[in-house]
C-alpha cells in the first residue's frame, strides 16, 4: 500500500502536476518485468506479492495523470492496452528468454525513471504532487528487499536490481527534503 498516500494526493488536490507519466510507465514495466520473472520462476508470493500490489497502485496513478492531465480516454486506453500486455506476458506464449530479458531491463528501467523524475523536479524547482510518506517508503522498503530477495530467492539478479532501485529512490527522496518548503506553483527562474 506504498503508494496510496500517492494516489490520494493526486486526488486530493485534482492535479498530477510535477508527476512525469515517462517516468511511471518505465517504474511499471520494471515492476510487470519482477512480477512476470518471479512467476514464472515459481518464487514464493512473500518474494514477489509486493509487485502485485505496487502494479496496482502504479497503474491507477498512470490513469489519473492521464485523466488530470486532461486525457480520459489516453488513460483508459493505457489501463485497457497494459492489462493486455500483461495476460500476454503471464501466459505460456511467452518464451523464458523474454521474461529473463524483462528482468533484466528493470535496472536501467528504473534508473531511467528516476533520472526522468528527479530532471522533471529539476526543471520545475519543486516537485509537485509528489507524495513524501511514499518516496520514503519506496526507499525503504527498496532497501529491506535487497535482503528478502537474497534471503528468499537466491537471485542475484533480483538483488542487484533492487540495490540500484534503493540508490535511484533515494534521489528522489533527496529531492523531496531539499525542496521540501517550495509551493507547487513556484516556477524555478531562469
Amino acid at each position: 500500500m506504498v503508494k496510496l498516500p500517492q494516489i490520494f494526493k493526486i486526488l486530493g488536490a485534482k492535479s498530477a502536476e510535477g508527476l512525469s507519466f515517462q517516468s511511471i510507465l518505465l517504474e511499471l514495466l520494471a515492476i510487470t518485468g519482477t512480477m512476470v520473472y518471479s512467476v514464472s520462476h515459481s518464487f514464493p508470493f512473500s518474494a514477489w506479492g509486493e509487485a502485485l500490489f505496487l502494479m496496482v497502485q502504479t497503474v491507477t496513478i498512470g490513469f489519473l495523470v492521464q485523466h488530470f492531465g486532461g486525457h480520459t480516454g489516453r488513460g483508459l486506453s493505457f489501463l485497457l492496452l497494459y492489462l493486455g500486455v500483461l495476460s500476454l506476458l503471464l501466459s505460456s506464449l511467452t518464451p523464458p528468454s523474454v521474461v529473463t530479458m524483462l528482468q533484466a531491463s528493470n535496472m536501467p528501467s528504473i534508473i531511467i525513471s528516476r533520472l526522468i523524475q528527479a530532471a522533471t523536479n529539476y526543471r520545475n524547482g519543486h516537485t509537485g504532487q509528489l507524495s513524501a510518506i511514499t518516496a520514503s517508503l519506496l526507499f525503504a522498503g527498496s532497501l529491506a528487499r535487497i535482503f528478502t530477495s537474497i534471503q528468499e530467492t537466491g537471485d542475484p539478479l533480483m538483488a542487484l536490481t533492487f540495490v540500484v532501485s534503493s540508490a535511484c529512490n533515494g534521489i528522489i527522496t533527496g529531492q523531496l527534503i531539499y525542496y521540501w518548503n517550495v509551493p507547487v506553483d513556484k516556477r524555478k527562474k531562469e
